[in-house]
Formats: C-alpha cells, sequence, structure tokens
C-alpha cells in the first residue's frame, strides 16, 4: 500500500491561487523604562539621623584645651547641704532653659555637685561628684600610656573628667541622669553626649574601639537597668568595669 502524506492546509488569496499559510512571528514589545524613582533627600537625612541615633553613632569634636575650672563642692563656698541643694536646683534650672550661657550661668553650671550625700533629699545614694585632683590624675596616667584621641567616659555626671579632657580628644560621654547629661552637654558641646543607662549603649552602640574608657563608675546596685545587660553582675562597678574594658581597643606591643 502507498502511504500518502498529509496535505497542508491551503489558503485562498485574492488573486485565487493558493499558498500555504505563512506563520507570523509574534510581536514583542520593548521593554518599558522604569521611571524615575524621586528620593526625598530630606527624608534621607531624617531617616540617617534617626539610623545613627538607634546606633548610638556618636560623631564628637576635638576638645579645647583644658580649663580646670572649680566644679561641684569645690566651687562652693560652703558644702552643707542647704548649700548643695540650693546650687543644685540653680544649676538643674538653667539646663532646662534654652539659649545662649552667660558666665554667671556656666558658674552655676559648674557648681553641680550630683545628688550623692544629701541624705533624705538625695534622690540618689551613689552618684558623687569626683573631686578634680582624682580627675587630675586619671589624666595624667592616660598621658602617660600614650592613649589615643578616642575617649569613652561612661559615666559622665556633670562633666568632671570632660573638664580636664587634652586638647582635641574626642569624647563620649554617657549619663543616665537626665540633668547631669543636660549640664554636661552644655558645658561641653563639642563632645558626644548619650542619655542611657550605659547597658544600652554597651549593647547598641557602634562606637568601638576606643582608645581610652575612663570614669569614676557608680556604686552600689545596678537597679532596673541592670536587666538589660549581664543581670547576674549586680554591682555597678564591676560591671562597669568588665563592659567599660570591652569596647577598648586591643593594642599588641
Amino acid at each position: 500500500m502507498t502511504h500518502i502524506p498529509a496535505q497542508k492546509p491551503l489558503l485562498d488569496d485574492l488573486f485565487g491561487t493558493y499558498r500555504e499559510p505563512v506563520k507570523t512571528a509574534k510581536k514583542t514589545r520593548a521593554p518599558k523604562t522604569p521611571a524615575p524613582v524621586k528620593v526625598d533627600v530630606e527624608a534621607a537625612r531624617t531617616d540617617d539621623a534617626e539610623l545613627r541615633a538607634f546606633a548610638l553613632a556618636s560623631q564628637p569634636e576635638g576638645a579645647p584645651r583644658p580649663q580646670n575650672r572649680p566644679m561641684g563642692v569645690e566651687a562652693l563656698n560652703t558644702t552643707d547641704v542647704t548649700a548643695r541643694l540650693k546650687a543644685n536646683s540653680l544649676a538643674a534650672e538653667i539646663a532646662r532653659s534654652e539659649g545662649q550661657l552667660t558666665p554667671q550661668a556656666v558658674s552655676a553650671l559648674l557648681a553641680w555637685s550630683g545628688e550623692g550625700g544629701l541624705g533624705d533629699q538625695s534622690a540618689s545614694t551613689n552618684a558623687f561628684y569626683t573631686p578634680a585632683p582624682l580627675v587630675g590624675l586619671c589624666w595624667d596616667i592616660a598621658r602617660a600610656l600614650k592613649a589615643g584621641p578616642r575617649t569613652l567616659e561612661f559615666s559622665a555626671g556633670g562633666g568632671a573628667f570632660l573638664e580636664q579632657a587634652p586638647a582635641h580628644t574626642l569624647l563620649t560621654a554617657v549619663e543616665l541622669d537626665e540633668t547631669s547629661s543636660r549640664i554636661a552637654q552644655a558645658l561641653y558641646p563639642h563632645a558626644a553626649h548619650w542619655n542611657v543607662p550605659f547597658e544600652t549603649y554597651h549593647r547598641q552602640s557602634e562606637d568601638a574601639p576606643f582608645d581610652l574608657v575612663i570614669g569614676n563608675p557608680p556604686y552600689g546596685g545596678r537597679g532596673e537597668s541592670g536587666n538589660l545587660d549581664r543581670p547576674r553582675i549586680r554591682a555597678a562597678h564591676w560591671y562597669f568595669t568588665v563592659a567599660g574594658l570591652e569596647p577598648v581597643r586591643k593594642v599588641i606591643s
């Protein structure tokens, strides 16, 4: 039997002739050029600022030459509780205000001595002003060690260690007490200030490494902030010692 191949279908065109159907290629559309994305520059700057704030990213400026002004109880004629309370109240009021500081206002801020040792009038039992000679000794040791400029003060208070910092030091100051932090910010605007528990700064900050960590840690129990990091360390001074050493730059001799 002879095999007859299947006939391809034919179409009749306008001239009455037969032609095989021609398969036309599918038309492809040119890809659309995406519209340019509009960037809100101001919003981006705001986002960057918020990210830096969340990361506690410090941007300090170099410190001026130290003035070594009398501070705390050393700035008062008398150190009794009444005199300290009056000086602290005035300093706190000035710290909450806005505007340029007069020399008289600066003197009042320098007289802030913290709330430690004020008996029943104290909101804190372990916030004491660090004497200037002790602060100076610590900075002398730092100079002898030839520490670099990046410095963390982990319990800054009103700024005793900031007051005597060598010129060009890049200071980052952490302080839990709001009033003390405001006073330090007003007196030392070149430093980066964080009014947060040191536990929060230690966990979130991206500032490390530092060349030097300096300060007078708080003593006593850690309170509620102790739950934020290493709650098994119950004494505040031990936590500050351990956590304060971790961001220090490792130097191989």
